[in-house]
């Protein structure tokens, strides 16, 4: 008998070859005219799927800037400093292109932007690991998130989970909110052709193990077996 579960999916999922492309005008249905890009440098900001990104934009009207400093596991200054390039951005959504890094980043720095503001004082960053320990709670959603993954193995475009390094202690450490799925996830599999053949094998190895953990798993479920 299968067991009871929950399943919980508000995020908009469109995939296939070149919905990248689309970008542009997808975010223009939620509202949105100008957006911040978040995403990390090296190969990813320099990649054709990128430029596409940018480009759609820029066909839809929609007006952008770029923060592009986010690391390798990024850690809660990460998260603190991009929510700063948010509210100085003055974006109406907040787009995260790469892989699990930038997205879970993105998602940590747009529900910290949404929640540091006080009413009639400058806006000023909370600790974002004052979420992470429950010192403070999240209140308000944050800005509209698109997604646009460019490896296999994350799956943070459609979870409600980030993942943040404590520089203190050096521990990796997931949040939780229903506030953290994504509006929005364009899933292009041609992004990964612009990314470098070894961290595309990683990650599809990585994809492979999620499959496994189903396969295994005494709490799967006929979601998480298809």
């Amino acid at each position: 008998m299968t067991p009871g579960f929950a399943w919980q999916a508000p995020t908009k999922f469109v995939f296939g070859p070149g919905v990248a492309e689309k970008a542009g005008t997808e975010l223009a249905s939620l509202g949105a005219k100008r957006v911040l890009l978040v995403t990390g440098g090296g190969p990813t900001r320099l990649s054709p799927g990128f430029a596409a990104l940018q480009a759609s934009l820029k066909a839809a009207g929609l007006e952008f800037e770029t923060y592009a400093g986010v690391g390798h596991d990024p850690d809660a200054s990460q998260a603190e400093d991009c929510a700063r390039a948010i509210v100085a951005s003055r974006a109406e959504a907040v787009v995260a292109y790469g892989g699990g890094s930038p997205m879970d980043c993105a998602k940590a720095a747009n529900l910290q932007a949404a929640n540091s503001t006080r009413p009639g004082s400058p806006w000023e960053a909370s600790p974002f690991l004052d979420f992470v320990y429950g010192r403070k709670a999240f209140k308000v959603p944050g800005l509209p998130l698109a997604c646009l993954p460019t490896t296999a193995g994350t799956g943070s475009e459609l979870s409600n989970a980030a993942v943040t390094i404590d520089p203190a202690t050096d521990r990796k450490l997931g949040l939780s909110s229903p506030w953290f799925f994504p509006s929005l996830a364009l899933v292009d599999p041609l992004l990964q052709a612009g990314m470098p053949p070894a961290l595309t094998a990683a990650t599809g190895m990585d994809a492979l193990t999620h499959a496994l953990e189903s396969f295994v798993s005494r709490r799967a479920s006929p979601l998480s077996r298809a």
